[in-house]
């Protein structure tokens, strides 16, 4: 009997011992063990146990890895935030699987730490040159944890380093954060910081029961004003001008100021909302200063150092050359282009370098090209020397200088083209630009050829040496056109007109 006993003894008790192991203990998964930089509401982490649906987890999480006082959560699923915990704590957890009226045994015990206090990431620390609307952005210690767990954001800046100034210089965004953070950085784009100021700067978040410390203090200096690109500094310049400068970030407007006078008495202001500005017609040959400030709702720049144009005084002649010989009876005149005018006034003296009963011509300023031009309508007498001259109108109100008075000489005809014909010939005419000269007044000397276009440019030039005979080849692959050929033997020139087709 008692044999019976013991054995039905051994029985229950290995039974019991079974089914107190039908649960197993659940393994902890994150965050690893020792982990530090967690944010308050971590997730944790563990595997799954199997057993009937009606399974869930105990967690605990205490300060104490012997768990006094634990905070205890029963969560069906295997893992779960933590409750808004305390900022820069260690905390200890663990997990037990719970299935009916049974239960594993206590997992391990593993701790983390959580964040402390933020990082700041930009703007750098002692930067310079910082838009008024810079965004700021922090984050946390470690960049695989994403920020979360947070309520609100404090981020200050004061332009002293105690931040105990007063308001403009000192500033504090109190925001919502999660509209703040993305994955694992804060962001928040500052306004109307002050121009030229050093702000220092710093960020903490909180949640209901919570705020962390502080972050490390970064500065960095606002932009004290714009640069000035465009027109350079004492350049020369048409009379309207395309003023340009530095786009700034969180400007709400550009004050411009131009003036004759470098000290700005009395100069009205000009309010802009874009980095560009097209001068009305200054007056020609005058110098002109100018500056831009900065503006927004808090603050004004200083304005930028200035700058100097001086509008030109006149037209600048192109073409025909100066002295230029041998152009066609019409030629056409080049200048440079002006913005501003309206109209110029081309003068044609001939054989008279005193304009006293000069030819006057005006012209509409077609303002769509690099150079300005005009054709001759009526042909110009042979072997005339034509000094010109041209000078700039905008609406008769204002009148440049005269330019610079030029001279060209029209080709010669008649006799000397005789001459000419007895003594060079060349062919083919028309030619394709290669061509044979044939000079009987070469008598075996070097001598100069130049072609000339139809407003006086010299296209090619070549020194041809007649010792073995009056004929020699020219290769001069020019463009389609019609060009005055020329050979200087000594003080004598020889002319001729060749066609290129």
């Amino acid at each position: 009997m008692k044999r019976i006993l013991a054995t039905l003894s051994l029985i229950f008790a290995s039974v019991a011992i079974f089914a107190g192991t039908t649960i197993f203990v659940p393994t902890l998964l994150a965050p690893d063990d020792e982990s530090e930089y967690q944010m308050a509401d971590v997730l944790l982490d563990w595997e799954a146990v199997a057993g009937s649906t009606a399974i869930y987890y105990e967690v605990q999480i205490d300060t104490d890895n012997t768990f006094p006082n634990p905070q205890s959560f029963d969560v069906e699923l295997s893992a779960m935030n933590a409750p808004a915990l305390h900022f820069g704590v260690t905390y200890f957890w663990r997990v037990r699987a719970i299935d009916g009226g049974e239960q594993s045994d206590w997992s391990e015990v593993w701790s983390f730490t959580t964040l402390d206090a933020f990082e700041l990431d930009r703007p750098r620390n002692n930067s310079d040159e910082i838009d008024p609307n810079e965004r700021l952005e922090w984050k946390g210690k470690s960049s695989r944890i994403d920020l979360s767990g947070f309520e609100y954001f404090e981020i200050q800046l004061d332009t002293s380093e105690n931040f105990n100034s007063s308001s403009p210089y000192h500033i504090v965004y109190f925001e919502e954060a999660e509209p703040l953070y993305d994955d694992d950085e804060g962001k928040l784009d500052s306004h109307d910081l002050l121009f030229g100021e050093k702000f220092f700067w710093r960020v903490r978040g909180m949640h209901q029961g919570d705020t962390m410390e502080w972050s490390e203090v970064f500065n960095f200096e606002v932009i004290p004003f714009t640069e000035l690109k465009d027109p350079d500094d004492g350049e020369f310049v048409d009379p309207v001008v395309n003023f340009r400068w530095d786009a700034i970030n969180g400007v709400d407007n550009y004050l411009f100021q131009l003036s004759e006078d470098p000290e700005f008495a009395s100069v009205p202001t000009i309010t802009l909302t874009d980095r560009e500005y097209d001068s009305d017609t200054l007056e020609f040959g005058t110098t002109y200063y100018w500056r831009v400030a900065l503006s927004h709702d808090l603050d004004i720049s200083e304005y930028t150092e200035p700058w100097s144009i001086n509008v030109f005084g006149a037209p600048v002649l192109d073409a025909p050359s100066d002295g230029s010989t041998n152009i066609v009876t019409r030629p056409e005149l080049k200048w440079d282009a002006m913005a501003g005018p309206t109209a110029f006034t081309i003068q044609l003296s001939y054989n008279d370098p005193s304009f006293d009963n000069a030819q006057t011509i005006t012209v509409e300023n077609g303002n769509n090209a690099s150079v300005e031009k005009y054709q001759l309508t009526s042909e110009i007498d042979s072997a005339t020397t034509v000094y010109w001259r041209v000078r700039a109108l905008v609406n008769d109100e204002q009148i440049s200088d005269w330019s610079e008075e030029w001279m060209f000489t029209i080709a010669g005809t008649g006799i000397e083209e005789a001459e000419n014909a007895v003594n060079l010939q060349v062919y083919p005419n028309p030619s394709n630009g290669d061509f044979t000269v044939t000079f009987d007044k070469a008598e075996g000397e070097n001598v100069e050829l130049q072609v000339i276009d139809m407003v006086g440019k010299v296209v090619y030039e070549e020194t041809l040496n007649f010792a073995n005979g009056a004929t020699q080849q020219i290769n001069t692959a020019l463009p389609e056109g019609v060009y005055i050929l020329k050979l200087h033997k000594g003080e004598e020139t020889y002319t001729d007109k060749i066609t290129i087709r």
